[in-house]
C-alpha cells in the first residue's frame, strides 16, 4: 500500500476514519518510516490525546482495546489531557505520576468539586474475570475506613468491565524514594514512620484487611510528614510481578515465611513481619536478604523461610551503643520471627514495642540536665559539676541518645578544665586588686571614679579635679575592679615611657573609660607615644585618627590641629589642603598659636585655595602676640620685605628681635641680616657669633668672610 494522502493520515492521526479505512492505514503506519515521522511531529505538537478514537457505544471487547491502547499512548505523554468517555465524565484527567504492574495512575481533578486526585485503572489484561467481582467488593471495604495513616479512596468503578479507583492526591514521597537519596534514615526518624504505619495496619486489620504487602515504597510520607499506606487491599487480591503459579503473590525481600508457601491463608502477623524487615532495611540502608548474596526469587523465598536475619552488630556495628543495640535487636527478633506464633500477635502488640522502644531514649529533662551541669562546670565548683555532667551523659548514652552522650561527656571535661583554669584566674585576680586598687586611687588622683565592690571614693576627692578634667560634664558611675588594675599597671608602664601603653591610657582618657573623660590628657599622651615611637599597629593607628576626630569634633582646638596636620601631610587620611585649613582655621578661631601660624602659613602660600598675604599678617601677628617663635619670625619677614604689610624697619627688628631672643639660630641669623642690610654691624656681629656658636652653617659662612675684611676682627670664644 502507498502511502495515504496527508489530509487522510490526518484523519486516521484524529481518529476520524471509518474502521475498516481505519485498520488499513494503521497496518500501512506500522511499517513506514514517512507516515511514523509525521505522526510523531502531530503528536509532539498536540496539547492534548489524539491517538486513538473511543466510542462508548462499540462493542464491549472493541471498547475495551481502544481504552487499553488509549491509556497506552497517554502513558507515553509527558504531560496534556486525556479525555474520559462519558462514564469518567466528572474526572479530568491530566498526566501520568504513576504506574506499576497492575496499571497507571494519573492526575486528575474531580470537575464539580474542584478538587485534585488520582485516578489509577486496573487494566483488563492484569486480572481474570473472577478478580473484578473481589476487587469491587474490596472497593467497598477500603471506602469505609478512616484513618490519617491510609491513603483515602474517594470513588471506585469500571468501565466495560476495567476497573478504576480514584483517590486523595499526595504529595511527597515514598520511603524508599527517601533511602534511595539518604542510604538510610536516622532510627529516630525510622521509628515514627513504622509507628505511624503500624497504625495504619491496625486500622486495616481491625477491618479484616491484611495488607500483604508492606514495603517502604508502599509507604508515602506527605510534606507533613505524615505517613500514608499505599495500594491497601490490592496485593489480596491481585497478582503482581512477584506472583508465580503456586499463587505466592507479594515482594520477596519483604515477605513472611509462611506468605512464600502460600499467600492465601496468611493473617496479620505477615504484615508485621514485612514492617519489621522494612524497619531493619531504614535503619540499615541494607535489605535483609540482598540480591548480591541471594540473585534469584527462589533463593530469597528461601532465605525468608530458612535463614535469620542479620544482626544489627554485624551490619552497623557503630550506629548505636551496646545497651542501645541489644534494645533494638530485641525489637527486631520478635517482629521478624520465623515462626508466627513467635511473632507479635496482633499490630497493637508490635505498636506498644516499639513506642516503649522510642521511650527508652533519655527523656528531654534528662538531656538538658547534662548539658546544664557540664556548663555549670564552667562557671562554678568545676569538679563537682563536672563529674555529675560526666555521670549523666554516661546515663544518656546507655539509655539511647547515644550523640547527646558524646557531646555532654566532652563538654563537661572541656568546661571542668576551663573552669578551674577560670577560677584560679579569678582568685589571682582577687588577690592582685588588694595590692593595685591603692595605687588606682594614688595614680588617677584627680581623675578616679569609684570602683565596684570597693568602699566608693569621698565626695570631697571627686571634687578636686578642675573642670577641664571633663570634658563632657559628665563623669563614669563606677569602674570594674579588674579595669582599675588594669589602669593602674598602664599607668606604670606610660611611667616606664612604654609608647603602646601611653596609646591605651590615651584611649581610656579620650572615651572615659575607667576615668574621667580628659581630651588634653589623651592628646599630651598621643603626643608623648609619637615622640617615643611612631610606629604603630593599624588598630591603634586607627584609635588615634578616631580620638582625633572624636576631640576635633568636641570643638578640642589641639585635636583640629591634628587634624590639619593629617590632612596637609596624607599621614592616616588622605592629603587634602582645603580639609587641612578648614580644621586649622577652626582651632585658631578658638586661640591656638600653632594653627594660627599654620593658617597664616597657608594664606600666605595660596595652599588655602587663594594667596591673601593680608590675612596671612593678621594671623602671624595673633599667633605672635600669644609668645611663638615661628609667627614672630614670620612677621618681623613680612616687616623687613614688604609683605603683606608696608615695609617698616622698626617692626621688622622688634618682631625679629623677640624669636631670635628664644634661641633658635635661624632667627638670630636672619636678625644679624637686617642689622648688616641697615649698616648696624656691631649688632649683626653679635647675633651671627649667637647663631655660629649654634653650628648655623650661614651664620658661619657669613662670618668667615666678614673675617677677612680689613680692620675687622671676631672672637669667637666671647
Amino acid at each position: 500500500m502507498s502511502c495515504p494522502d496527508p489530509r487522510e493520515l490526518r484523519l486516521y492521526f484524529n481518529g476520524d476514519l471509518t474502521s475498516d479505512r481505519f485498520d488499513e492505514i494503521e497496518e500501512h503506519v506500522k511499517t513506514c518510516p514517512h507516515c511514523q515521522k509525521l505522526c510523531e511531529q502531530w503528536e509532539l505538537s498536540s496539547n492534548g490525546f489524539s491517538f486513538m478514537r473511543i466510542d462508548a457505544n462499540a462493542e464491549s471487547e472493541d471498547f475495551l482495546k481502544s481504552l487499553d491502547d488509549y491509556i497506552d499512548k497517554a502513558s507515553e505523554a509527558d504531560n496534556g489531557e486525556l479525555k474520559l468517555p462519558p462514564e469518567l465524565i466528572s474526572y479530568q484527567l491530566g498526566k501520568k505520576i504513576g504506574e506499576g504492574g497492575m496499571g497507571d495512575v494519573f492526575e486528575a481533578e474531580q470537575k464539580y468539586l474542584k478538587r485534585k486526585v488520582a485516578v489509577k485503572f486496573i487494566r483488563r489484561s492484569k486480572i481474570s474475570p473472577e478478580a473484578l467481582d473481589r476487587f469491587q467488593n474490596e472497593m467497598e471495604i477500603i471506602g469505609r475506613l478512616s484513618d490519617p495513616n491510609i491513603v483515602t479512596a474517594y470513588d471506585a468503578g469500571e468501565i466495560n468491565g476495567m476497573p478504576f479507583l480514584v483517590m486523595e492526591y499526595l504529595e511527597g514521597e515514598t520511603v524508599q524514594d527517601l533511602i534511595q537519596r539518604e542510604g538510610k534514615i536516622s532510627p529516630k526518624a525510622a521509628l515514627d514512620i513504622v509507628i505511624q504505619a503500624a497504625k495504619g495496619l491496625a486500622t486495616a486489620h481491625s477491618a479484616n484487611i491484611v495488607h500483604r504487602d508492606v514495603k517502604p515504597g508502599n509507604l508515602w510520607i506527605d510534606k507533613k510528614g505524615t505517613v500514608k499506606i499505599l495500594d491497601l487491599g490490592l496485593a489480596r487480591f491481585h497478582n503482581d510481578q512477584s506472583e508465580n503459579e503456586e499463587g505466592i503473590s507479594g515482594t520477596p525481600d519483604f515477605m513472611a515465611p509462611e506468605q512464600c508457601v502460600e499467600s492465601s491463608s496468611i493473617d496479620a502477623r505477615a504484615d508485621i513481619y514485612a514492617l519489621g524487615c522494612t524497619l531493619f532495611y531504614m535503619i540499615t540502608g541494607e535489605l535483609p536478604f540482598p540480591s548480591e548474596k541471594y540473585p534469584t526469587t527462589r533463593s530469597k523465598l528461601n532465605a525468608q523461610l530458612l535463614a535469620p536475619l542479620p544482626r544489627l552488630k554485624d551490619v552497623v556495628p557503630k550506629l548505636f551503643s551496646k545497651y542501645e543495640r541489644q534494645n533494638w535487636q530485641n525489637v527486631l527478633d520478635v517482629m521478624t520471627a520465623k515462626s508466627p506464633e513467635n511473632r507479635c500477635q496482633s499490630v497493637q502488640e508490635a505498636i506498644d514495642l516499639l513506642v516503649r522502644l522510642k521511650n527508652r531514649h533519655s527523656s528531654f529533662p534528662m538531656i538538658v540536665a547534662g548539658y546544664m551541669f557540664s556548663i555549670l562546670s564552667l562557671l562554678l565548683f568545676p569538679f563537682f559539676f563536672a563529674i555529675i555532667g560526666m555521670v549523666l551523659a554516661r546515663i544518656n548514652y546507655k539509655r539511647g541518645s547515644r550523640k547527646h552522650g558524646i557531646l555532654q561527656f566532652t563538654l563537661s571535661v572541656v568546661c571542668g578544665m576551663l573552669g578551674f583554669i577560670l577560677g584560679t584566674l579569678f582568685w589571682a585576680d582577687v588577690f592582685e586588686s588588694e595590692e593595685y586598687v591603692p595605687l588606682y586611687y594614688k595614680y588617677f588622683s584627680n581623675d578616679q571614679v569609684p570602683i565596684e565592690s570597693v568602699q566608693p571614693i569621698n565626695e570631697t576627692s571627686n571634687n578636686s579635679s578642675d573642670s577641664s578634667s571633663d570634658q563632657n560634664g559628665s563623669r563614669p558611675k563606677s569602674v570594674p575592679v579588674w579595669k582599675a588594675v588594669h589602669l593602674a599597671k598602664v599607668y606604670e608602664a606610660v611611667e616606664e615611657n612604654n609608647p603602646n601603653a601611653m596609646r591605651e591610657l590615651a584611649w581610656a582618657y579620650y572615651q572615659g573609660d575607667g576615668v574621667i573623660k580628659n581630651y588634653a590628657k589623651a592628646f599630651d599622651l598621643y603626643q608623648r607615644a609619637a615622640d617615643v615611637n611612631d610606629n604603630v599597629t593599624g588598630k591603634q593607628r586607627q584609635q588615634e585618627i578616631d580620638a582625633a576626630f572624636g576631640m576635633a569634633n568636641d570643638g578640642f582646638a589641639q585635636a583640629q590641629r591634628q587634624l590639619g596636620d593629617m590632612y596637609l601631610s596624607g599621614k592616616g587620611v588622605e592629603q587634602d589642603s582645603q580639609k587641612a585649613y578648614g580644621w586649622y582655621l577652626k582651632a585658631a578661631k578658638q586661640g591656638d598659636d600653632k594653627a594660627q601660624f599654620r593658617v597664616a602659613e597657608m594664606l600666605s602660600s595660596g595652599e588655602a585655595g587663594t594667596k591673601d598675604l593680608s590675612k596671612a599678617v593678621q594671623w602671624f601677628l595673633k599667633s605672635a602676640e600669644q609668645g611663638m617663635a615661628e609667627s614672630q619670625y614670620a612677621l618681623g619677614v613680612c616687616y623687613a620685605n614688604g609683605e603683606g604689610v608696608e615695609m617698616n624697619y622698626t617692626e621688622a627688628e622688634r618682631w625679629l628681635l623677640k624669636a631670635a631672643r628664644q634661641g633658635d639660630p635661624r632667627h638670630q641669623y636672619q636678625l644679624a641680616v637686617l642689622y648688616l642690610t641697615h649698616g648696624e654691624r656691631e649688632k649683626a656681629f653679635g647675633w651671627l657669633e649667637e647663631s655660629a656658636k649654634k653650628g648655623y652653617e650661614p651664620a658661619k659662612k657669613r662670618l668667615s668672610e666678614i673675617q677677612n675684611l680689613p680692620g675687622i676682627q671676631i672672637n669667637f670664644n666671647n
